[in-house]
Protein backbone atom coordinates (compact mmCIF):
# COMPACT_ATOMS: atom_id res chain seq x y z
CA UNK A 1 0.00 0.00 0.00
CA UNK A 2 1.17 3.51 -1.25
CA UNK A 3 0.56 7.12 0.35
CA UNK A 4 1.87 10.10 -0.60
CA UNK A 5 0.87 13.85 -2.10
CA UNK A 6 0.32 15.10 -5.06
CA UNK A 7 1.09 18.64 -5.39
CA UNK A 8 0.12 18.99 -2.10
CA UNK A 9 -3.44 19.67 -3.32
CA UNK A 10 -5.02 15.50 -2.93
CA UNK A 11 -4.48 13.16 -0.44
CA UNK A 12 -3.53 10.22 -2.62
CA UNK A 13 -3.63 6.58 -1.84
CA UNK A 14 -3.32 3.78 -4.07
CA UNK A 15 -5.02 0.92 -3.36
CA UNK A 16 -4.35 -3.11 -4.60
CA UNK A 17 -7.22 -5.95 -4.31
CA UNK A 18 -5.25 -8.69 -3.04
CA UNK A 19 -4.25 -11.86 -4.88
CA UNK A 20 -6.96 -13.99 -3.51
CA UNK A 21 -9.89 -11.47 -3.50
CA UNK A 22 -11.33 -11.82 -7.18
CA UNK A 23 -13.55 -9.53 -6.23
CA UNK A 24 -14.57 -11.80 -3.18
CA UNK A 25 -13.04 -9.41 0.00
CA UNK A 26 -12.17 -6.18 -0.91
CA UNK A 27 -9.27 -4.62 1.22
CA UNK A 28 -9.51 -0.68 1.66
CA UNK A 29 -7.57 1.25 4.00
CA UNK A 30 -8.43 4.82 5.81
CA UNK A 31 -5.71 7.05 7.67
CA UNK A 32 -7.46 9.51 9.65
CA UNK A 33 -5.69 12.61 11.35
CA UNK A 34 -7.66 14.23 14.45
CA UNK A 35 -6.82 17.19 16.15
CA UNK A 36 -6.61 17.29 20.07
CA UNK A 37 -10.55 17.21 21.40
CA UNK A 38 -11.44 15.93 17.69
CA UNK A 39 -13.26 12.39 17.60
CA UNK A 40 -14.32 10.19 14.84
CA UNK A 41 -17.25 7.96 14.85
CA UNK A 42 -17.04 4.64 12.55
CA UNK A 43 -20.14 2.68 12.15
CA UNK A 44 -21.54 3.46 15.65
CA UNK A 45 -18.21 3.73 17.81
CA UNK A 46 -16.41 6.60 18.60
CA UNK A 47 -13.01 7.39 18.63
CA UNK A 48 -10.91 10.30 19.88
CA UNK A 49 -7.07 8.71 20.21
CA UNK A 50 -4.47 7.03 17.84
CA UNK A 51 -5.76 3.77 17.07
CA UNK A 52 -5.26 0.97 14.36
CA UNK A 53 -8.20 -1.58 13.70
CA UNK A 54 -10.29 -3.48 11.27
CA UNK A 55 -14.00 -3.05 10.18
CA UNK A 56 -15.65 -5.64 7.99
CA UNK A 57 -18.79 -4.06 6.16
CA UNK A 58 -21.08 -6.90 4.87
CA UNK A 59 -21.99 -6.88 1.09
CA UNK A 60 -23.68 -9.79 -1.00
CA UNK A 61 -22.23 -13.38 -0.24
CA UNK A 62 -18.74 -13.55 -0.81
CA UNK A 63 -18.39 -9.47 -1.40
CA UNK A 64 -17.36 -7.80 2.16
CA UNK A 65 -14.90 -5.19 2.06
CA UNK A 66 -12.31 -4.97 5.35
CA UNK A 67 -11.73 -1.49 5.69
CA UNK A 68 -8.59 -0.83 8.08
CA UNK A 69 -8.51 2.31 9.94
CA UNK A 70 -5.70 4.06 11.06
CA UNK A 71 -5.79 7.07 13.28
CA UNK A 72 -3.85 9.61 14.87
CA UNK A 73 -3.87 12.70 16.67
CA UNK A 74 -1.72 15.74 15.53
CA UNK A 75 0.19 16.79 18.39
CA UNK A 76 0.36 20.72 19.54
CA UNK A 77 -2.90 21.77 17.77
CA UNK A 78 -4.53 24.02 20.62
CA UNK A 79 -7.60 24.91 18.27
CA UNK A 80 -9.28 22.53 16.19
CA UNK A 81 -10.63 25.38 14.07
CA UNK A 82 -7.29 26.26 12.67
CA UNK A 83 -6.28 22.44 11.90
CA UNK A 84 -6.88 21.45 8.57
CA UNK A 85 -6.19 17.85 8.75
CA UNK A 86 -9.48 16.74 7.37
CA UNK A 87 -8.88 16.97 3.22
CA UNK A 88 -11.68 15.04 2.16
CA UNK A 89 -10.30 15.42 -1.54
CA UNK A 90 -8.70 11.83 -2.49
CA UNK A 91 -7.11 10.07 -5.45
CA UNK A 92 -7.62 6.01 -5.25
CA UNK A 93 -6.09 3.63 -7.81
CA UNK A 94 -8.40 0.18 -7.25
CA UNK A 95 -7.28 -2.74 -9.76
CA UNK A 96 -4.83 -5.58 -9.66
CA UNK A 97 -1.21 -5.44 -11.52
CA UNK A 98 -1.85 -7.92 -14.31
CA UNK A 99 -5.24 -6.89 -15.71
CA UNK A 100 -7.47 -4.59 -16.41
CA UNK A 101 -10.44 -2.47 -14.39
CA UNK A 102 -12.46 0.31 -15.71
CA UNK A 103 -15.13 2.36 -13.70
CA UNK A 104 -17.32 3.28 -16.90
CA UNK A 105 -20.63 4.70 -14.85
CA UNK A 106 -21.86 6.33 -11.50
CA UNK A 107 -24.94 7.56 -9.94
CA UNK A 108 -25.89 8.75 -6.51
CA UNK A 109 -28.07 6.78 -4.85
CA UNK A 110 -31.15 8.65 -2.72
CA UNK A 111 -29.25 7.83 0.54
CA UNK A 112 -26.53 9.49 -0.33
CA UNK A 113 -24.01 7.16 -1.23
CA UNK A 114 -22.82 6.15 -4.86
CA UNK A 115 -23.31 3.15 -7.28
CA UNK A 116 -20.29 2.09 -9.61
CA UNK A 117 -20.11 -0.08 -12.76
CA UNK A 118 -17.73 -1.27 -15.09
CA UNK A 119 -15.44 -3.43 -16.37
CA UNK A 120 -12.70 -6.58 -14.78
CA UNK A 121 -10.88 -9.03 -16.38
CA UNK A 122 -13.80 -9.39 -18.72
CA UNK A 123 -16.72 -9.64 -16.11
CA UNK A 124 -19.11 -6.44 -15.53
CA UNK A 125 -19.24 -5.34 -11.74
CA UNK A 126 -21.78 -3.23 -9.64
CA UNK A 127 -20.39 -1.39 -6.38
CA UNK A 128 -21.43 0.69 -4.02
CA UNK A 129 -19.16 3.16 -2.08
CA UNK A 130 -19.41 6.17 0.68
CA UNK A 131 -18.98 9.70 -0.64
CA UNK A 132 -15.45 8.94 1.23
CA UNK A 133 -14.86 6.05 -1.33
CA UNK A 134 -14.86 3.25 1.10
CA UNK A 135 -16.63 -0.36 -0.05
CA UNK A 136 -20.00 -1.37 1.19
CA UNK A 137 -20.44 -4.23 -1.52
CA UNK A 138 -18.92 -5.47 -4.83
CA UNK A 139 -20.69 -7.82 -7.05
CA UNK A 140 -19.87 -9.29 -10.30
CA UNK A 141 -21.96 -10.77 -13.77
CA UNK A 142 -21.33 -12.41 -16.80
CA UNK A 143 -24.02 -12.31 -19.39
CA UNK A 144 -21.71 -14.14 -22.22
CA UNK A 145 -17.75 -14.98 -21.42
CA UNK A 146 -17.28 -13.89 -25.23
CA UNK A 147 -19.49 -10.66 -24.80
CA UNK A 148 -18.84 -9.17 -21.99
CA UNK A 149 -21.59 -6.26 -21.03
CA UNK A 150 -19.25 -2.56 -20.47
CA UNK A 151 -21.87 -0.21 -18.85
CA UNK A 152 -21.64 3.51 -20.16
CA UNK A 153 -24.24 4.52 -18.32
CA UNK A 154 -26.11 3.79 -14.87
CA UNK A 155 -29.45 4.89 -13.63
CA UNK A 156 -31.54 5.20 -10.01
CA UNK A 157 -34.84 5.26 -10.63
CA UNK A 158 -37.55 6.79 -8.58
CA UNK A 159 -38.28 3.22 -7.12
CA UNK A 160 -34.56 2.69 -5.90
CA UNK A 161 -33.73 0.59 -8.38
CA UNK A 162 -30.96 0.56 -10.56
CA UNK A 163 -30.81 0.79 -14.93
CA UNK A 164 -28.02 0.34 -16.72
CA UNK A 165 -27.12 0.95 -20.00
CA UNK A 166 -24.29 -0.01 -21.85
CA UNK A 167 -22.44 -2.34 -24.84
CA UNK A 168 -22.07 -6.14 -25.61
CA UNK A 169 -18.76 -7.19 -27.72
CA UNK A 170 -15.62 -8.44 -27.48
CA UNK A 171 -12.52 -6.95 -29.58
CA UNK A 172 -13.20 -5.77 -33.19
CA UNK A 173 -16.38 -7.36 -33.36
CA UNK A 174 -19.61 -5.36 -33.97
CA UNK A 175 -20.94 -4.45 -30.82
CA UNK A 176 -24.90 -4.89 -29.46
CA UNK A 177 -26.63 -2.04 -27.25
CA UNK A 178 -27.17 -3.98 -23.60
CA UNK A 179 -30.07 -2.78 -20.68
CA UNK A 180 -30.96 -4.29 -17.20
CA UNK A 181 -32.70 -3.57 -14.47
CA UNK A 182 -31.50 -4.21 -11.19
CA UNK A 183 -32.11 -4.23 -7.33
CA UNK A 184 -29.44 -3.79 -4.95
CA UNK A 185 -31.21 -4.28 -1.80
CA UNK A 186 -32.13 -7.91 -2.94
CA UNK A 187 -29.34 -8.49 -5.49
CA UNK A 188 -31.70 -9.71 -7.92
CA UNK A 189 -31.70 -8.69 -12.00
CA UNK A 190 -35.58 -8.15 -12.64
CA UNK A 191 -34.77 -7.95 -16.63
CA UNK A 192 -31.91 -7.82 -18.98
CA UNK A 193 -32.20 -7.72 -22.53
CA UNK A 194 -29.77 -7.51 -25.70
CA UNK A 195 -30.58 -4.96 -28.28
CA UNK A 196 -29.19 -5.90 -32.07
CA UNK A 197 -28.81 -2.37 -33.43
CA UNK A 198 -25.62 -1.72 -35.68
CA UNK A 199 -22.85 -1.88 -33.84
CA UNK A 200 -23.48 0.45 -31.24
CA UNK A 201 -20.87 3.08 -30.17
CA UNK A 202 -22.18 4.45 -27.19
CA UNK A 203 -25.43 4.49 -24.93
CA UNK A 204 -26.71 6.26 -21.99
CA UNK A 205 -30.45 6.41 -20.30
CA UNK A 206 -33.33 7.95 -18.76
CA UNK A 207 -36.73 7.74 -16.39
CA UNK A 208 -39.31 9.24 -18.25
CA UNK A 209 -40.89 11.05 -14.82
CA UNK A 210 -41.66 9.03 -12.15
CA UNK A 211 -42.47 5.91 -12.54
CA UNK A 212 -42.80 6.28 -16.50
CA UNK A 213 -40.98 3.99 -19.16
CA UNK A 214 -37.19 4.34 -19.95
CA UNK A 215 -35.61 5.82 -22.65
CA UNK A 216 -32.21 5.04 -23.72
CA UNK A 217 -30.14 6.08 -26.68
CA UNK A 218 -27.51 4.91 -28.52
CA UNK A 219 -25.31 5.67 -31.34
CA UNK A 220 -25.29 2.70 -34.44
CA UNK A 221 -23.01 2.74 -37.07
CA UNK A 222 -24.75 1.99 -40.45
CA UNK A 223 -23.54 -0.11 -43.32
CA UNK A 224 -22.44 2.74 -45.39
CA UNK A 225 -20.34 3.94 -42.37
CA UNK A 226 -22.36 6.62 -41.47
CA UNK A 227 -23.10 7.06 -37.47
CA UNK A 228 -26.85 7.54 -36.63
CA UNK A 229 -28.38 8.56 -33.18
CA UNK A 230 -31.27 5.96 -32.21
CA UNK A 231 -34.32 6.54 -29.06
CA UNK A 232 -35.91 3.46 -27.64
CA UNK A 233 -38.66 3.46 -25.14
CA UNK A 234 -38.36 0.81 -22.76
CA UNK A 235 -41.06 -0.94 -21.03
CA UNK A 236 -40.09 -0.39 -17.15
CA UNK A 237 -41.51 -3.65 -15.88
CA UNK A 238 -40.56 -6.01 -18.96
CA UNK A 239 -37.42 -4.41 -20.66
CA UNK A 240 -39.44 -4.34 -24.10
CA UNK A 241 -38.91 -1.77 -26.71
CA UNK A 242 -42.36 0.53 -26.99
CA UNK A 243 -42.71 1.10 -30.62
CA UNK A 244 -43.97 5.00 -29.85
CA UNK A 245 -40.01 5.91 -29.63
CA UNK A 246 -38.34 3.66 -31.42
CA UNK A 247 -36.49 6.04 -33.83
CA UNK A 248 -33.52 6.85 -35.40
CA UNK A 249 -32.13 10.34 -36.13
CA UNK A 250 -30.01 12.00 -38.98
CA UNK A 251 -29.28 16.12 -39.20
CA UNK A 252 -26.21 16.00 -41.38
CA UNK A 253 -25.03 13.00 -42.74
CA UNK A 254 -23.22 11.54 -39.68
CA UNK A 255 -24.99 12.09 -36.28
CA UNK A 256 -24.13 11.04 -32.63
CA UNK A 257 -25.86 11.70 -29.24
CA UNK A 258 -23.62 12.18 -26.35
CA UNK A 259 -26.28 13.16 -23.62
CA UNK A 260 -29.84 13.35 -23.13
CA UNK A 261 -31.78 15.02 -20.57
CA UNK A 262 -35.17 15.31 -19.28
CA UNK A 263 -36.84 19.31 -18.81
CA UNK A 264 -40.26 18.23 -18.11
CA UNK A 265 -42.98 16.06 -19.18
CA UNK A 266 -43.22 17.34 -22.28
CA UNK A 267 -39.47 18.24 -23.22
CA UNK A 268 -36.02 16.42 -23.68
CA UNK A 269 -32.86 18.55 -24.71
CA UNK A 270 -30.05 16.67 -26.55
CA UNK A 271 -25.75 17.47 -27.28
CA UNK A 272 -23.81 15.42 -29.31
CA UNK A 273 -22.12 15.96 -32.79
CA UNK A 274 -23.15 16.31 -36.79
CA UNK A 275 -20.63 15.76 -39.23
CA UNK A 276 -20.98 16.64 -43.14
CA UNK A 277 -19.90 13.35 -45.18
CA UNK A 278 -19.88 14.57 -48.73
CA UNK A 279 -18.70 17.70 -50.74
CA UNK A 280 -16.10 19.49 -50.06
CA UNK A 281 -17.23 20.48 -46.48
CA UNK A 282 -16.78 16.35 -45.89
CA UNK A 283 -15.74 15.63 -42.19
CA UNK A 284 -16.20 18.88 -40.74
CA UNK A 285 -18.10 18.14 -37.36
CA UNK A 286 -20.04 20.55 -35.66
CA UNK A 287 -21.48 20.66 -31.71
CA UNK A 288 -25.50 19.50 -32.04
CA UNK A 289 -28.05 20.82 -29.99
CA UNK A 290 -31.97 19.42 -30.29
CA UNK A 291 -35.16 19.58 -27.87
CA UNK A 292 -36.72 16.33 -28.05
CA UNK A 293 -41.21 15.30 -27.20
CA UNK A 294 -40.77 12.71 -24.72
CA UNK A 295 -44.37 11.43 -26.07
CA UNK A 296 -43.08 10.54 -30.09
CA UNK A 297 -39.22 11.79 -29.83
CA UNK A 298 -40.19 14.61 -32.39
CA UNK A 299 -37.59 17.31 -32.69
CA UNK A 300 -38.88 20.35 -32.36
CA UNK A 301 -35.76 22.48 -33.19
CA UNK A 302 -31.90 21.21 -34.51
CA UNK A 303 -28.91 23.95 -34.92
CA UNK A 304 -25.11 23.14 -35.02
CA UNK A 305 -22.34 25.61 -33.24
CA UNK A 306 -20.71 27.44 -33.27
CA UNK A 307 -19.57 28.03 -36.45
CA UNK A 308 -20.55 27.16 -40.31
CA UNK A 309 -19.42 23.65 -41.59
CA UNK A 310 -18.11 26.29 -44.25
CA UNK A 311 -15.13 26.61 -41.70
CA UNK A 312 -12.24 24.49 -41.57
CA UNK A 313 -13.05 23.23 -38.18
CA UNK A 314 -14.57 20.20 -35.78
CA UNK A 315 -16.35 20.18 -32.94
CA UNK A 316 -17.70 17.71 -30.71
CA UNK A 317 -20.59 17.58 -28.11
CA UNK A 318 -19.93 16.36 -24.51
CA UNK A 319 -22.19 16.67 -22.08
CA UNK A 320 -25.37 18.98 -21.54
CA UNK A 321 -27.10 19.81 -18.26
CA UNK A 322 -30.50 22.32 -17.42
CA UNK A 323 -29.66 25.02 -15.17
CA UNK A 324 -32.83 26.69 -14.29
CA UNK A 325 -34.46 27.37 -17.00
CA UNK A 326 -31.69 27.47 -19.76
CA UNK A 327 -29.37 25.30 -20.96
CA UNK A 328 -25.58 24.81 -20.68
CA UNK A 329 -23.85 22.97 -23.54
CA UNK A 330 -20.01 21.29 -22.95
CA UNK A 331 -17.83 20.85 -26.18
CA UNK A 332 -14.44 20.33 -27.33
CA UNK A 333 -12.60 20.91 -30.72
CA UNK A 334 -10.45 22.03 -32.84
CA UNK A 335 -10.59 25.18 -34.44
CA UNK A 336 -8.35 25.22 -37.31
CA UNK A 337 -7.78 21.48 -38.57
CA UNK A 338 -4.39 22.17 -38.52
CA UNK A 339 -4.89 25.25 -41.53
CA UNK A 340 -2.47 26.17 -40.96
CA UNK A 341 -1.69 25.19 -37.41
CA UNK A 342 -3.79 22.79 -34.96
CA UNK A 343 -5.87 25.43 -32.32
CA UNK A 344 -7.67 22.57 -30.13
CA UNK A 345 -10.40 24.22 -27.17
CA UNK A 346 -13.20 23.55 -24.63
CA UNK A 347 -16.05 25.59 -25.05
CA UNK A 348 -18.55 26.37 -23.04
CA UNK A 349 -22.11 27.70 -24.30
CA UNK A 350 -25.25 28.67 -22.37
CA UNK A 351 -28.26 28.58 -24.72
CA UNK A 352 -32.37 29.52 -23.60
CA UNK A 353 -34.90 26.47 -24.21
CA UNK A 354 -35.18 28.03 -27.35
CA UNK A 355 -31.85 27.66 -28.43
CA UNK A 356 -30.82 31.47 -28.35
CA UNK A 357 -27.08 31.59 -27.36
CA UNK A 358 -26.85 33.54 -24.04
CA UNK A 359 -23.27 33.52 -24.25
CA UNK A 360 -19.97 31.54 -25.07
CA UNK A 361 -16.61 31.09 -23.63
CA UNK A 362 -13.80 29.49 -24.93
CA UNK A 363 -10.74 28.23 -22.86
CA UNK A 364 -7.40 27.14 -24.30
CA UNK A 365 -7.18 23.67 -23.47
CA UNK A 366 -5.74 21.30 -26.19
CA UNK A 367 -7.43 17.88 -24.24
CA UNK A 368 -10.74 16.39 -24.26
CA UNK A 369 -13.86 17.60 -21.98
CA UNK A 370 -15.80 14.39 -20.61
CA UNK A 371 -17.98 15.99 -18.04
CA UNK A 372 -19.88 19.38 -17.05
CA UNK A 373 -21.29 19.78 -13.54
CA UNK A 374 -23.75 22.46 -11.90
CA UNK A 375 -23.79 23.79 -8.11
CA UNK A 376 -25.11 27.00 -6.67
CA UNK A 377 -21.79 28.67 -7.32
CA UNK A 378 -20.78 27.48 -10.93
CA UNK A 379 -19.65 24.98 -12.89
CA UNK A 380 -16.96 22.87 -12.97
CA UNK A 381 -15.31 21.17 -16.61
CA UNK A 382 -13.67 17.65 -16.02
CA UNK A 383 -11.24 16.15 -18.67
CA UNK A 384 -8.27 14.55 -20.01
CA UNK A 385 -5.04 16.70 -21.59
CA UNK A 386 -3.02 12.83 -22.61
CA UNK A 387 -3.26 9.34 -21.14
CA UNK A 388 -1.96 10.26 -17.83
CA UNK A 389 -3.41 13.41 -17.02
CA UNK A 390 -6.77 15.22 -16.25
CA UNK A 391 -7.51 18.89 -15.92
CA UNK A 392 -10.45 20.67 -14.28
CA UNK A 393 -11.63 24.31 -14.57
CA UNK A 394 -14.26 25.88 -12.22
CA UNK A 395 -16.17 28.80 -13.72
CA UNK A 396 -18.69 31.05 -11.90
CA UNK A 397 -22.42 30.80 -13.66
CA UNK A 398 -21.32 33.66 -16.54
CA UNK A 399 -18.83 31.09 -17.59
CA UNK A 400 -15.76 32.61 -16.67
CA UNK A 401 -13.20 31.22 -14.88
CA UNK A 402 -12.31 31.10 -11.50
CA UNK A 403 -9.44 28.50 -11.32
CA UNK A 404 -8.24 25.96 -12.69
CA UNK A 405 -6.35 22.46 -11.78
CA UNK A 406 -4.20 19.58 -13.56
CA UNK A 407 -3.65 16.03 -12.16
CA UNK A 408 -1.19 13.90 -13.29
CA UNK A 409 -0.63 10.07 -12.50
CA UNK A 410 1.03 7.01 -13.86
CA UNK A 411 2.34 6.66 -16.64
CA UNK A 412 2.27 8.86 -20.39
CA UNK A 413 0.48 6.92 -23.26
CA UNK A 414 -0.93 3.45 -21.87
CA UNK A 415 -4.75 4.13 -20.51
CA UNK A 416 -7.34 5.17 -22.66
CA UNK A 417 -9.34 8.29 -22.33
CA UNK A 418 -12.79 7.98 -20.46
CA UNK A 419 -15.59 6.94 -21.29
CA UNK A 420 -17.75 10.25 -21.26
CA UNK A 421 -20.53 11.88 -19.15
CA UNK A 422 -21.35 9.14 -16.84
CA UNK A 423 -17.73 9.95 -15.25
CA UNK A 424 -18.42 12.61 -12.61
CA UNK A 425 -20.84 13.31 -9.61
CA UNK A 426 -21.52 16.16 -7.23
CA UNK A 427 -22.39 16.74 -3.93
CA UNK A 428 -23.35 19.79 -1.42
CA UNK A 429 -19.38 20.14 -0.99
CA UNK A 430 -17.52 18.81 -3.56
CA UNK A 431 -17.55 16.40 -7.00
CA UNK A 432 -16.67 13.08 -7.32
CA UNK A 433 -14.82 11.24 -10.75
CA UNK A 434 -13.72 8.03 -12.51
CA UNK A 435 -11.43 7.13 -14.88
CA UNK A 436 -8.83 4.71 -16.22
CA UNK A 437 -5.54 5.43 -14.84
CA UNK A 438 -2.01 4.65 -16.60
CA UNK A 439 -1.01 1.96 -13.67
CA UNK A 440 -0.38 -1.61 -14.30
CA UNK A 441 -2.69 -2.83 -17.39
CA UNK A 442 -5.06 0.15 -16.78
CA UNK A 443 -6.76 0.68 -13.36
CA UNK A 444 -9.80 1.90 -12.53
CA UNK A 445 -9.62 5.49 -9.99
CA UNK A 446 -11.58 7.73 -7.87
CA UNK A 447 -11.06 11.07 -7.57
CA UNK A 448 -13.15 13.27 -4.54
CA UNK A 449 -12.60 16.72 -5.08
CA UNK A 450 -13.76 19.76 -2.34
CA UNK A 451 -14.65 23.11 -3.30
Amino acid sequence: MTYFKHSQLFLLFVCFFGANNAFGQVKISRDVLLCPGESINVYGVVYANADTFDVIVSGAPNADTLVTYRIQVLPGVQNPQSCNCHPSSFFKVLGRENQSEYISAMVKSRDGNVYLAGLKAGKTFIQKINPSGESYWLREFAINQFEPVLPTDLVEDSEGLLLGIGTQGQGFTPRKGFVFKYNPESNQFLWAKSISSNNVRSVGGLELGSGGNYLIYQNIQTQSGTAEAEMLEIDRNTGNIIPDIAKRYKYQGSDVLAKLVRYDDMRLFGTGASTVKAGVNAGFRRQLLAEFGTFNGGVAWAQISHQDTVFKADYNGRDLIIDGNALVALYDGNETLGFPTSNSAVFLMKKDLSGNTLWLKRFQIPGNAFKLLSDAGGYLIYGQLSANTWFFVRTDKSGDPLWARKLQYGASGSAPLGFGPSMGLAFNNGYMFTGSAASGINDAYLLRLDL
